[in-house]
């Protein structure tokens, strides 16, 4: 399980934490470096004060090299956990079952990628070492502190704990504004989806005011809620800020006492008011990423939720029976809280062609799912036939095209015998797409096959990789007659393996071809007989 705490074990964020260390060290030094500068050439010796230039010289550089490093390894520190995570969620995505996957929609994924992503690189992974650098230049400060003067050092500790607790107070309400504002930007990219994905129904039902409006108060509800988390920011910043200030008049006007009174030197002071203003960076620092990381809490959680695998019993199992292809033994599945199928018992066998069909809702394609392995949670079992268990393909009612070349879309990016792609487009009326120029041609750049086409493409697809059973889900349903007659011909006729194949639109020619006619009603499933099909189909939709 990919965990967000990898990050302590990466190679450049210890190089990181090592130069930033240096830098912060180095940094805290060039006050004490000062004062001793300016106390030797207040006692006029030259030799010592030449010396301490050199020293300060030296740290200086050393700072400017090390902040250099510490700024390479954060970067490279920053690519690689966001690589990282984008390859573990997308592997993540990949392990899901299809059930398991369509709760969300494709906005929903895509607003991990380009938003949670982003979020967690630069709220989290970065804040972890900012936080690191605000906490390491504190107490490098509060150590020369400690060295030049012990009773200053206490009053600038304690004036700077205050400043550092203001974030605890706003953890809660700034987190669930952050919370919120992520809410919002999804919400606008779902509703900017269905803008793009909708503008051939906006334009034909002239409905253009309606689909901006709705637009429009996604884009003011994802504006405020930024809003309302950048001013709870810029409060709590405000108050840290105060705070600090109070501190440091409070230390300036200490120090003056003592060196009125000759407890302390000039020099010594003028370094401790330096630390105290070089203290407003990092307690600033400290305070405004623990509210950045406190605030990712959320999004944390939610992105562990996706990366993780819930442990399912695993209900199928191998059949050894040269006869079935398929035995369904007390299936039953549910959306939700509403069964579709329930205790179902059913046996499909080897090289049969079977129609199922039923009215609209009661499962027939749940149960192709079912049978395919898109879906892993349900109850009883499949026994499926250990010889054609590889061999099962699921031709879906939407065919899709991915945005690459035609050959790659019929491969699927595996290797295919030339001859063997061409006959396959040819035999199914798609000659004007097998020349090799064609074949390499991008969808949907340079190519746009009509939607009946795309059909005729998955189908071919599926069938260049030799399947023993076809689950075929309403796949003529885009198709013409004289295209949906020539493809029930190679699907059921001549097609030599099992299928199993809903269909509301069914040809009586096409009913020669299938050995049972199944129908689904009410969780129960039965064969029924062709002479009574008539009958049942008034019942479909």
């Amino acid at each position: 399980m990919f965990s967000l705490k990898k990050v302590f074990r990466s190679g450049y964020f210890w190089l990181s934490i090592l130069s930033i260390t240096v830098v912060a060290i180095a940094a805290a030094l060039v006050p004490l470096e000062t004062a001793n500068i300016l106390n030797y050439a207040l006692a006029k010796d030259i030799n010592t004060l030449i010396i301490w230039s050199i020293v300060l010289l030296a740290t200086i550089a050393i700072l400017l090299i090390f902040e250099s490093f510490s700024q390479y390894f954060s970067v490279k520190y920053s690519n690689k956990f966001k690589a990282d995570m984008v390859n573990h969620l997308t592997i993540s995505i990949s392990k899901k079952d299809w059930y398991s996957f369509q709760k969300k929609g494709t906005v929903d994924y895509l607003s991990y990628y380009n938003n949670d992503i982003e979020v967690l690189e630069e709220d989290y992974f970065q804040s972890i070492l900012k936080s690191y650098q605000g906490f390491i230049a504190l107490i490098a400060n509060i150590s020369v502190l400690f060295t030049l003067d012990k009773l200053l050092m206490v009053v600038v500790v304690i004036s700077s704990i205050i400043p550092m607790l203001i974030p605890f107070i706003f953890q809660k309400h700034l987190a669930k504004l952050k919370s919120e504002n992520m809410f919002q930007i999804t919400n606008f990219n779902n509703k900017l989806s269905d803008f793009l994905d909708g503008f051939q129904l906006m334009k034909g039902f002239k409905k253009e005011d309606k689909f901006l409006n709705r637009l429009n108060l996604a884009t003011e509800s994802m504006n405020e809620s930024k809003e309302k988390h950048e001013k709870a920011d810029v409060t709590s910043n405000l108050i840290t800020g105060i705070a600090f200030y109070i501190s440091f008049i409070a230390s300036l006007i200490i120090g003056a006492y003592r060196i009125a009174t000759g407890t302390t030197s000039v020099g010594a002071v003028t370094g401790i008011l330096q630390i105290s203003d070089n203290l407003i960076y990092p307690i600033n620092l400290i305070s405004s990423q623990t509210k950045t990381l406190m605030a990712t809490k959320t999004i944390r959680n939610d992105f562990k939720k996706l990366c993780s695998f819930d442990e399912k019993t695993n209900n199928y199992e191998d059949l050894n029976d040269k006869q079935n292809a398929i035995i369904i033994e007390n299936l039953s599945f549910g959306y939700n809280d509403t069964k579709i199928l329930n205790n179902v018992n059913f046996t499909f066998e080897k090289d049969k062609k079977y129609l199922l069909i039923g009215p609209s809702g009661q499962g027939k394609s749940t149960l192709l799912h079912l049978i395919s392995g898109d879906i892993a949670d349900f109850s009883g079992k499949v026994l499926v036939n250990k010889d054609i268990k590889n061999g099962i393909r699921l031709i879906p009612q939407k065919s899709l095209l991915i945005r690459d070349s035609i050959i790659n879309n019929l491969t699927l990016f595996s290797d295919k015998p030339l001859g063997n792609v061409k006959n396959t487009l040819e035999k199914f009326k798609l000659n004007k797409f097998s020349s090799n120029e064609k074949l390499q041609a991008e969808f949907p750049n340079n190519v746009s096959p009509s939607g009946g086409e795309v059909q005729r493409m998955s189908i071919s697809r599926t069938l260049l990789e030799q399947p023993q059973l076809l689950l075929l889900d309403e796949v003529t349903s885009a198709l013409d007659k004289e295209n949906q007659k020539f493809v029930e011909v190679e699907l059921l006729k001549n097609f030599k393996g099992t299928v199993i194949s809903v269909s509301h639109n069914y040809s009586e020619e096409s009913l020669n071809y299938y050995d049972y006619v199944v129908e689904i009603n009410d969780s129960k499933i039965s064969v029924i007989n062709k002479t009574d099909l008539e009958k049942n189909k008034s019942h479909n939709n």
